[in-house]
């Protein structure tokens, strides 16, 4: 006996509808006829009871789709319980470092500019975690620290048969300690030698890019992600037409040398009534840039107000408007949620995490090497130095089960298997836990999902059952 998923979700578009599970995506799009064979599901029936349609072969095969992808299920099936056995079983095996195929090395705590919105300032939620961020022993990291951290990532993959690692440098301004990342690229290269494939990214200010350093990220396949919020806007100077000409001038450098550019931009309580999302895809329209990341105010208190979260949401939806029209690719963990029901498998189930790859699948480590989930949280997972203690640490066990669940109130929401919420960080200094959530926010990620999911395009991937 076979009945339509609990977790089913059902959502109208123009023409069509588009169906996804709630824990495991699946994201399809059918036609009316679709929903009205789901309709005798509604209660458990044999399928052959069903099956009386005219064409019979492409009844089945439609089945068969429906039940792939859990939009239907036998009547004794709940598919939560599945999530949790793989959770219980990874839980089990947490020493084995299975989740982490990423680390974003901290190599530099200090930086050129001295940003007011900087979320370093005021993102903490212990006074350990601040005193650590200001440290004269937490400034530059060493060589000794940074080779520590990519073996141990590098030994971990290994281990767990994973071939492509990612390698992050954050800061702070990571181009301030740039010989330490031409040390790691001279020593490691793109990580073949050591019998995995390194993906390297960077995210930085641009201000200290030179022919030099823009021809080595070049080389390196550096995944350069510039922080630039719109042409109209300049925080950190004030002066918004300098900053673009300069910004100008380092894309211009990495462009000459082929190099991978990404836009940072967010949209902040400081910024939000000036960015103008027009000029900022003729900039990246202009210099052909694919990829912009897009992340939100990480100040928890500006959810308060309902003004704010409409902005923010239609903000967000005039990025995607214009993505669409100039066919550039926006990512964020609020991206990412579409993305993961897009999706014939629920990627927790596959990485140890949803949106935020800060929930298990990254370790964050500090110039001393400290170790933490992002460099956002303040839960310490131990030192790299001792990498079987950070993976039998509280702290990280914690880290991976936020990967799964993110606490009671988001059971039976739409986007359960996917939303992480807003920033852990963020939530952790208001809650002093990584295990919940602001509800005023959700409705954000609930909005900005139903867009992408109307907008989706019908291709290959749609399911239409003729009478």
């Amino acid at each position: 006996m076979y009945k339509c998923s609990n977790y089913l979700k059902i959502i109208e578009r123009e023409n069509d509808y588009a169906l996804f599970n709630s824990l495991f995506g699946g994201l399809l799009i059918v036609n009316n006829n679709v929903i009205d064979l789901l309709k005798k599901f509604k209660k458990p029936c044999s399928l052959e009871d069903i099956l009386e349609y005219k064409d019979k072969k492409k009844t089945d095969r439609v089945i068969k789709i429906l039940k792939d992808r859990y939009f239907i299920v036998k009547d004794y099936v709940d598919e939560y319980k599945i999530v949790q056995k793989e959770k219980k079983r990874r839980l089990g095996c947490l020493n084995k470092g299975e989740f982490i195929d990423s680390i974003q090395l901290i190599v530099s705590n200090t930086c050129n500019f001295n940003c007011e919105y900087c979320f370093m300032k005021s993102i903490y939620s212990s006074k350990e975690r601040f005193k650590l961020q200001k440290s004269k022993d937490n400034q530059l990291m060493s060589f000794e620290i940074a080779s520590k951290s990519i073996d141990t990532l590098i030994n971990l993959a290994k281990n767990n048969n994973i071939m492509y690692i990612t390698v992050e440098f954050f800061g702070g301004e990571p181009l301030c300690n740039f010989p330490l990342m031409q040390q790691i690229f001279d020593t490691y290269k793109n990580g073949l030698s050591k019998g995995v494939c390194i993906l390297y990214s960077m995210v930085t200010n641009g201000s200290l890019i030179d022919d030099k350093i823009a021809k080595t990220l070049a080389k390196n396949g550096v995944h350069v992600a510039l922080s630039f919020d719109s042409p109209s806007i300049d925080k950190r100077t004030g002066q918004a037409e300098a900053f673009n000409k300069m910004i100008q001038s380092k894309v211009d450098l990495l462009n000459k040398y082929g190099a991978t550019i990404i836009i940072n931009s967010a949209l902040t309580k400081q910024n939000i009534d000036a960015f103008d999302v027009n000029l900022l895809f003729d900039f990246l329209n202009k210099n052909n840039i694919k990829k912009l990341v897009v992340t939100h105010e990480l100040d928890i208190n500006y959810y308060e107000d309902k003004k704010n979260i409409d902005k923010l949401v239609n903000k967000t939806i005039e990025i995607l408007d214009y993505a669409r029209k100039y066919d550039i690719n926006v990512n964020s963990t609020w991206a990412d949620i579409f993305n993961q029901i897009n999706r014939d498998a629920p990627i927790n189930l596959i990485r140890g995490s949803k949106a935020c790859a800060g929930c298990s699948s990254k370790l964050s480590i500090e110039p001393n090497g400290e170790t933490f989930a992002c460099k956002s949280t303040s839960a310490h997972f131990g030192n790299i130095k001792c990498i079987d203690s950070i993976l039998a640490s509280h702290n990280y066990k914690s880290s991976v089960s936020r990967g799964y669940d993110n606490c009671a109130k988001c059971r039976g929401c739409m986007l359960e298997g996917f939303c992480s919420g807003l920033c852990i960080g963020s939530i952790e200094k208001k809650y002093n836990t990584i295990f919940a959530i602001e509800e005023k926010a959700c409705r954000i990620f609930k909005d900005i999902t139903i867009n992408f999911i109307k907008n989706i395009k019908v291709n290959t991937d749609y399911c239409y059952l003729t009478e």
